[in-house]
């Protein structure tokens, strides 16, 4: 494994740019952002933030404008079967950037299924795009510093400094977003 970082490494900025390409394609398909951030950073170190994040964000991006553009329509009937569903969608309308940033910052739901659905809500390309990059900055900080402090442990200079605030702000965003998305849904569901 180690010399398979050594090859990325040697790389330099065309192994950066591979890597943000595979953050582009993560916004498109489920590939899981928490390993590739760690992978990064132990790869490329804190280099590799700005790689994934301006990737992850493109690719998120490309996501909103087909399911707005090409898959709307598919994308509708499926909602319109689930009420529920439907439902937080409306939230997230209601709500904007807010709601996405909170989920950006840590959601059960998959970041590749709310770039699709986002794409069926009111919210704006712009809106979507810039409440993505602020929402996933921290928590693919987080995980490119945990890859930064390994790659420091296995070197055997140090451990490294873990930015645990940042990881107790990740869980208190995830419980905020769940609360503001539930309970604006609840009320659009008593309300039909």
């Amino acid at each position: 494994m180690l010399e398979a970082v050594e090859w990325a490494r040697d790389l330099g900025p065309v192994g950066l740019l591979a890597l943000g390409v595979l953050a582009v394609t993560s916004g498109l398909i489920i590939l899981p952002r928490a390993v590739m951030s760690v992978a990064g950073g132990f790869t490329f170190g804190l280099w590799a933030l700005p790689a994934i994040v301006i990737g992850s964000t493109l690719g998120a991006s490309l996501a909103f404008m087909a399911a707005r553009h090409l898959m709307r329509e598919r994308l509708a009937r499926v909602v319109a079967r689930r009420p529920k569903l439907q439902a937080y969608l409306d939230s997230i309308s209601a709500e904007g950037w807010k709601v996405v940033v909170l989920l950006r910052l840590g959601s059960p739901l998959p970041g590749t299924a709310l770039n699709y659905f986002a794409g069926v809500t009111g919210l704006r390309l712009r809106v979507f795009s810039c409440a993505t990059l602020i929402g996933i900055a921290p928590p693919v900080a987080l995980y490119v510093s945990l890859g930064m402090a390994g790659r420091v442990a296995l070197d055997g200079s140090g451990v490294g400094l873990l930015p645990t605030p940042l990881l107790g702000v990740g869980v208190v965003t995830t419980a905020a977003a769940v609360f503001i998305v539930s309970r604006a849904a609840k009320a659009r569901l008593r309300a039909r």
